[in-house]
């Protein structure tokens, strides 16, 4: 059978990764910003500087995934401190546990991790520890990941909820009840 792979020039960006059929790629970092050839067959995909395979993955046909060898990770992280995991998502972690749940649903959607870290640090400093630990679980219990819900859900804890009063009516009012009439008489 003749070859039917896709064979098409590609750029690696700064994290070493390749966007490919609206997903993302890992490749050493050695080639990281330089351009590679992929060839993709229905199962696999690769990547070749020259005619060397730089890298080789299982083709992922979903939408927005990151597929990623664990060696090219760890390359990443030997030569660049930075990108480990930084003080502020310790610190989110300490306070919350269950936050690694829903920093990888975010990490899932394609959403930039270090705004998101940085939005709910500022959720910890204004809410706390507690109402934050509570608003996350809460959250996560209801199937959500939604940044907003989570600061709505902060605020709701942090504020106490008001204790509704029983109206009562004194003796000297005759009818408790309203009673509903026509509202036609006001157009005249």
């Amino acid at each position: 059978m003749p070859e039917v792979d896709l064979v098409a020039p590609v750029v690696s960006d700064k994290t070493a990764t390749v966007v490919f059929d609206k997903n993302r790629y890992s490749v050493p970092p050695e080639h990281r910003t330089s351009t590679l050839t992929v060839v993709a067959s229905d199962t696999r995909v690769r990547f070749l500087a020259g005619q060397d395979c730089v890298a080789e993955h299982d083709r992922c046909w979903g939408r927005k995934q990151t597929i990623e060898k664990k060696e090219h990770r760890q390359a990443i992280l030997e030569n660049k401190p930075g990108a480990r995991d930084g003080q502020g998502r310790r610190r989110l972690v300490d306070a919350a546990p269950r936050i690694e749940a829903l920093l990888e649903h975010w990490l899932h959607d394609g959403r930039n991790l270090g705004s998101m870290v940085a939005r709910t640090l500022k959720l910890l400093e204004l809410y706390g520890a507690v109402v934050l630990r509570a608003a996350v679980d809460e959250l996560l219990d209801k199937g959500s990941h939604d940044i907003g819900a989570l600061a709505v859900l902060c605020d709701q804890r942090r504020r106490p909820q008001k204790p509704r009063l029983p109206v009562e009516f004194g003796p000297h009012v005759p009818d408790k009840d309203v009673r509903v009439h026509d509202l036609g008489g006001y157009d005249d």
